[in-house]
């Protein structure tokens, strides 16, 4: 089944794809980028694991994390999430960038 995308005037956001797991590799093996996230910085196998779990999510919930993608480029800057919480009736909003774009306005605006 396919997915969205969202189209916005300097992002693009899409689910997760296994095709994107080396690029997001680079964001979340960074330990400043993941410093408040889960514990921390992942490895490879580990987000190889996250991706595919995320991709199998969306069939049950059409819920989970995007890439956030530069528009003019398509280069992967960053995630953002929205999940069901499991035991509330409450949506969890989560994010990620990488440190080179932080202050630049690209979180506000994803979300």
């Amino acid at each position: 089944m396919a997915h969205p995308s969202i189209r916005m005037k300097r992002l693009v956001l899409a689910p997760y794809e296994m095709r994107d797991v080396d690029e997001l590799h680079g964001a979340m093996s960074d330990p400043h980028v993941m410093q408040h996230i889960g514990k921390g910085a992942l490895s490879r196998p580990e987000v190889q694991d996250i991706v595919s779990r995320v991709t199998a999510g969306w069939n049950e919930t059409s819920m989970g994390w995007w890439t956030i993608r530069l528009k003019e480029n398509k280069y992967l800057i960053g995630q953002i999430c929205l999940r069901p919480e499991k035991d509330l009736a409450e949506i969890a909003v989560g994010y990620a960038l990488d440190v080179a774009f932080w202050r630049q306005g690209y979180v506000q605006e994803a979300l």
